[in-house]
C-alpha cells in the first residue's frame, strides 16, 4: 500500500509520471474508438427499407405518392417502397415483414374512411403488436399522417378547423422536447432557429387543439407533446412522439423545405434545409435499429417482399411530381428487393410520363 501511495504522489500535475499515464490513456482511447465491434454492426441495418403509404388520386382506384417523401427518406440512406391502398390484409402483413418502418404522408383524403385510412390502421396495429413483442418497427405521420395517428390512437375524430393552410411557423417547444428522442441529436443552434424562425411548413386546414389533446385520455397517455403552434386563435399540437413506442408525428412538413419549390411560403434557408435532413436522419436511423429485432424477422435485405404477390396483378402506383407530372409505374419487383424496376427517381424522366387529364386533377395534390 505504501508503494502504491508513493507512486501516486509522483503523479502530480505536470509531472512526467502523470504525462506518461495520460498519454497511455489517450492512446488506448484512440485505438478503442477505431475498433469495429461485430455486435454493434449486428445491431444496425445499413440498408433500411421504409414504406410510404399511397393515397387515392382519382375515383378509379389509382393512387399516388408525392415525390418529396421519397427524396426525404432516400436523403438519409433509406430505400423506399410504395404501400398501395386497397390491398388485402394478408398482403399488408407480408409487406410489413418486408420493411423496417412506414411513413404516413400528407394529403387530402378522409382519415376515417378511405383506402389510406384502412391501410394505415392495419400497419399501425401491426406496428404496436410488433413493438410490444420486442420487434422494433417505427411509424411516422406527416400532416394528414399526423391527423391519422390521432384518429387511430383515440378512435375519434378530434380535429378543429384552423387557419393554417399556407404558413411557415416557428415551433413552440415544450419542456419534453429537451428530453425527446426526436430532437436529441439536433444541434443547439438548429433548435434555437426552429424556435425563433418560420422554418416549419403548415399546409393543413384541420389541427388537434392542445386543449382537446389533454382532455382525451388515450392521446395524452400515449403521446408526449414536443411542440405546439397557433393560428392566432387556436393553439394546436404540432409535434409529438409516443412514450413507449417508436411512433412519431408532425403536423408540419419536414420534407418540403429541401424538396418542394412551387409554394412561396416554403422556406429554403440553410436552417430550413438542415431541418429536413435532421428529421429524415432521425426517422431513417430508427429504421436501422435492429437491437431488439428477433432473428426470425431479419434485416431488410433478407425479408421476403409482398410485392411478389402483387406482381401477378400488375398493379400500378402513381408518383406525383411537383410539376404535376404523373408517372404510372408497374410494380414489377426484383426478387432481392433492391428496388422495384422502372420506378423513377423524380422528376419522372425514367418512366412513362403523362400530363393530368383535367384541370381538377391538377389541383388534387397534397393539401396537408
Amino acid at each position: 500500500m505504501r508503494k502504491f501511495n508513493a507512486s501516486m504522489r509522483m503523479a502530480t500535475p505536470g509531472s512526467p509520471a502523470l504525462r506518461f499515464v495520460t498519454g497511455k490513456v489517450l492512446f488506448l482511447l484512440v485505438i478503442w474508438s477505431n475498433l469495429h465491434f461485430p455486435c454493434w454492426a449486428a445491431d444496425r441495418n445499413d440498408r433500411p427499407i421504409i414504406g410510404v403509404l399511397s393515397q387515392e388520386l382519382v375515383s378509379n382506384g389509382s393512387s399516388y405518392i408525392a415525390a418529396s417523401y421519397v427524396k426525404f427518406l432516400e436523403s438519409a440512406g433509406a430505400r423506399v417502397v410504395p404501400v398501395l391502398i386497397n390491398q388485402t390484409p394478408e398482403d399488408y402483413k407480408k409487406l410489413f415483414l418486408s420493411i423496417n418502418g412506414i411513413l404516413f404522408p400528407g394529403g387530402g383524403v378522409n382519415i376515417t374512411s378511405s383506402g389510406y385510412e384502412r391501410a394505415a390502421e392495419i400497419f399501425y396495429q401491426l406496428a404496436l403488436t410488433a413493438n410490444k413483442n420486442g420487434d422494433f418497427f417505427p411509424v411516422w405521420g406527416t400532416c394528414l399522417g399526423f391527423e391519422e395517428l390521432t384518429f387511430l390512437t383515440s378512435g375519434k375524430m378530434l380535429l378543429s378547423h384552423t387557419n393554417t393552410s399556407a404558413a411557415a411557423l416557428p415551433l413552440n417547444f415544450t419542456e419534453d422536447a429537451k428530453r425527446s428522442r426526436m430532437f436529441s441529436a439536433f444541434p443547439a443552434e438548429l433548435m434555437a432557429a426552429l424556435a425563433s424562425e418560420p422554418l416549419t411548413v403548415n399546409a393543413h386546414q384541420f389541427s388537434l387543439a392542445t386543449t382537446t389533446f389533454y382532455a382525451d385520455e388515450s392521446l395524452k397517455n400515449f403521446y408526449r407533446v414536443l411542440s405546439t403552434n397557433t393560428d392566432g386563435t387556436t393553439e394546436f399540437v404540432s409535434t409529438f412522439e409516443a412514450y413507449r413506442y417508436p411512433v412519431y408525428g408532425t403536423q408540419w412538413h419536414p420534407e418540403k423545405n429541401a424538396f418542394e419549390w412551387t409554394r412561396s411560403f416554403i422556406p429554403h434557408s440553410p436552417s430550413a434545409v438542415k431541418t429536413t435532413f435532421y428529421m429524415a436522419e432521425f426517422f431513417v436511423s430508427e429504421g436501422q435499429d435492429l437491437s431488439d429485432v428477433p432473428v426470425s424477422r431479419g434485416d431488410g435485405l433478407q425479408r421476403v417482399s409482398a410485392g411478389v404477390g402483387l406482381q401477378e396483378n400488375r398493379r400500378t402506383v402513381t408518383v406525383k411530381d411537383e410539376d404535376h407530372l404523373y408517372c404510372s409505374v408497374p410494380l414489377t419487383w426484383e426478387t432481392d428487393m433492391e428496388m422495384w424496376k422502372n420506378f423513377p427517381r423524380p422528376p419522372c424522366g425514367m418512366a412513362r410520363v403523362k400530363k393530368s387529364l383535367s384541370p381538377s386533377l391538377e389541383n388534387s395534390g397534397s393539401s396537408s
